[in-house]
């Protein structure tokens, strides 16, 4: 979870287009003019540094980077307000009018867990599970960005449940696992979740796998029925294919699918949009036609 796949605006506003495309996460630091940490990941040499947001507010920011693109933003001064406006979209998943409450979410992709701490933050009811493929962030997360203390802070439900947890696990392979597991222990052991979010990227690429026909599969059975599916997206602001791609994955499975601009223009070169499916029709905060 982060802000993944969208190639974002440095402190020293690099140039939109081809030229930003090509610019190096180590180019990144360096206009921001911090002296990153380096860790070791599955997929490269992650890079944390601080900074100042691009924005008007020009507030401390922590950044982790990867893979040319800025995995999670996190202000200094408040760590649990999301930077990113599609992390701040997230949010919906929280509204009683899109998503059953108390919200029980998966979250796959985690990084930083910039709105999964965020969430059991705001929300004392919610409990999160996120996945996140690689130990290696999950280390980071808890060594950079507070993860360790916004578990300990989020504590359990009554019945027991972590309202924070954080799994080094593929997704699809923890949905497989779940999956396994209702089927032997029953549903009320493992209960359904009534949001699953898709923010899984490897630096500036989505992963697909959840909206393939395997991935949706896994989702459905692992839902509850008045559930949502979010899907972060992020295009090209001159080419919304792959957004209008998705949609039309989602749309084999889900009747109904609304698309949330979630744009970002201090902060990301590219648009992001979530795509939110369900099995019943939605009044989805922010929601346009396409």
């Amino acid at each position: 979870m982060g802000v993944r796949s969208r190639f974002l605006k440095t402190a020293g506003a690099v140039a939109v287009g081809a030229t930003a495309a090509a610019v190096s996460a180590f180019a990144v630091t360096r206009v921001a003019g911090a002296r990153p940490r380096l860790y070791c990941t599955k997929f490269g040499t992650a890079r944390v540094f601080s900074t100042t947001s691009p924005d008007e507010g020009r507030r401390p920011i922590r950044v982790l980077s990867l893979g040319g693109g800025w995995q999670t933003v996190m202000y200094e001064d408040a760590p649990d307000e999301p930077a990113a406006a599609y992390a701040r979209a997230f949010d919906l998943v929280l509204d009683p009018a899109v998503a059953p409450q108390p919200g029980r979410v998966l979250v796959i992709g985690g990084a930083g867990c910039a709105w999964p701490r965020h969430a059991v933050a705001v929300n004392p009811d919610v409990a999160v599970l996120v996945s996140e493929i690689d130990p290696a962030m999950v280390d980071i997360a808890l060594r950079e960005f507070r993860l360790g203390r916004s578990i300990t802070e989020a504590g359990e439900l009554p019945d027991g449940t972590p309202r924070l947890e954080v799994r080094a696990q593929e997704g699809m392979d923890l949905l497989r696992e779940l999956t396994r597991d209702r089927a032997t222990r029953g549903a009320d052991a493992v209960p359904r979740f009534t949001a699953i979010v898709d923010d899984a990227f490897v630096g500036r690429t989505a992963d697909d796998a959840l909206t393939s026909p395997d991935g949706l599969a896994l989702v459905q059975v692992n839902l509850t029925m008045y559930g949502v599916f979010v899907v972060n997206v992020s295009v090209p602001k001159e080419d919304p294919s792959a957004l209008l791609a998705c949609r039309r994955r989602l749309l084999t499975v889900f009747p109904y699918v609304a698309v949330v601009p979630a744009i970002d223009d201090a902060l990301a070169e590219e648009e992001n949009y979530l795509l939110v499916a369900s099995w019943i029709p939605k009044e989805v905060p922010g929601a346009v036609e396409v």
